[in-house]
């Protein structure tokens, strides 16, 4: 695995960002007023992490709220990220609904990645990664379907289940789906596995 990043990801996102989609989810980055610098490099942020990024299968967990485990087999491992109910009915998801999720890794420890279980095929590369779930900011939907299309059916049963042992480990534990906030676990949520550990 370590040659490949070398090169870059097996599946690069490549994907363009939607300015409505965006706005819809991440409606902080917009607004009347002056210049702001800060949005600015934000909105480029995310559109590069969809460009440069790996792509993965995520799995709707619940949808009241939604929940989606995000898969990375660079650490054999998901991320439970939490969304507005809203993006259930607007998407028309269901338990097992199949999403795309376009990952970027890092190799920081620490609190950042404190709500991994990395998993036994772990490539021992990076130590946490940020998932964005690229249905709810892009419209290349072929695309999306193409790459999906390419994961073997035990990738996707993988991810779910180890969604499901997620929920039972960590009950109210998991990141904000936002792209601006998906790096890492939810204040709140930082505090109850503290708590645990």
């Amino acid at each position: 695995m370590k040659e490949e990043y070398e090169f870059g990801p097996e599946r690069p996102g490549n994907f363009t960002v939607s300015e409505k989609k965006l706005k819809k989810l991440c409606p902080e980055l917009y607004g009347t007023g002056k210049f702001n610098p800060s949005k600015m490099f934000a909105k480029s942020s995310i559109k590069r992490f969809v460009k440069i990024g790996d792509c993965q299968p995520a799995v709707v967990l619940k949808t009241k709220p939604l929940m989606v485990a995000a898969f990375a087999d660079e650490l054999d491992c998901i991320a439970m990220l939490r969304f507005p109910e809203k993006l259930a009915d607007t998407y028309e998801l269901v338990e097992g609904s199949r999403l795309l999720s376009v990952n970027t890794y890092t190799e920081m420890e620490g609190m950042l990645c404190a709500d991994l279980d990395k998993g036994p095929e772990d490539s021992g590369i990076f130590e946490g990664f940020q998932p964005i779930i690229i249905q709810f900011l892009s419209d290349e939907e072929s695309r999306m379907e193409e790459i999906m299309d390419s994961f073997e059916p035990v990738l996707w049963e993988k991810a779910f289940q180890l969604g499901k042992e997620y929920m039972r480990s960590y009950p109210g534990v998991f990141r904000d789906g936002n792209p601006l906030r998906s790096e890492e676990l939810s204040k709140d949520s930082k505090r109850k596995l503290k708590k645990k550990l």
